[in-house]
């Protein structure tokens, strides 16, 4: 009887394994790679994601297009940025992080805490927006050091 039990368990456990490899299986053959920079990949829900930001009611398929051909340009570029950022070694802290959420929630009249609200109450997740206020602050730091600290215009230029 014991045997049964033990073998019973076992088959039972082995069947849930796979049902959920197939589970985890078929949500990744759902999502496919729409673009491949350097060795990075964009995927189809993160296309998907982010068209979900722009109004796509009562456009024509040429338009509709043209605006997922934009956005995917520029899930390119952010992918570069943050890919230059990183061999760079640009990392932002939680300290930087912390700071430039007081200034944002500042400049709007507004608490950290509040802000936090207001975020959510658009139905963004709070650590999404962490992560993208992250991102944009590195890709800031990497222009700030690479670009802008080597501009040099000449009193010739200025004058002309």
């Amino acid at each position: 009887m014991k045997i049964e039990q033990i073998m019973n368990n076992k088959l039972k456990s082995l069947c849930f394994s796979i049902l959920i490899v197939l589970t985890n299986t078929s949500y990744s053959l759902q999502d496919s790679v729409v673009a491949i920079v350097n060795d990075k990949v964009i995927l189809q829900s993160d296309l998907d994601e982010r068209m979900k930001e722009v109004n796509l009611q009562n456009l024509s398929r040429i338009e509709f297009t043209k605006i997922k051909n934009n956005i995917l340009d520029e899930l390119v570029e952010e992918s570069l940025l943050d890919q230059a950022s990183s061999r760079m070694g640009i990392r932002i802290s939680d300290i930087d992080l912390q700071n430039r959420l007081k200034l944002i929630a500042k400049n709007q009249g507004l608490t950290v805490l509040q802000l936090k609200e207001a975020v959510e109450n658009e139905n963004i997740s709070y650590m999404k927006y962490l992560d993208k206020l992250r991102k944009n602050i590195q890709r800031q730091e990497l222009f700030r050091t690479q670009f802008t600290n080597r501009a040099y215009i000449a009193d010739e230029e200025i004058e002309s």
